[in-house]
């Protein structure tokens, strides 16, 4: 088994984006489950601060959460079935 993160991606309902302060952004990605993820991200500078690329890297962020919970869930049911 391992993880499949076009499948992860299909599963994503909803995608929300916003920016905290004057350098952070956070994005909420909802699944058809109704879980909802967050990433986010910032930069050092505010004046650096730029929303596109900021939602990409707290999209990624988030993603990246996503992937490590199917992952250990993946973990566990190889270690269930390995146990029937």
């Amino acid at each position: 088994m391992k993880v499949d993160i076009e499948k992860i991606k299909s599963k994503i309902l909803l995608i929300r984006s916003q920016r905290m302060g004057r350098k952070t952004t956070v994005v909420m990605l909802t699944m058809e489950n109704g879980m909802e993820i967050i990433g986010s991200s910032a930069c050092v500078n505010p004046d650096d601060y730029n929303e596109k690329r900021g939602e990409e890297i707290a999209y990624e962020n988030a993603l990246k959460k996503l992937i490590e919970m199917e992952a250990y869930m993946l973990s566990e049911l190889q270690k269930t079935e390995k146990h029937l």
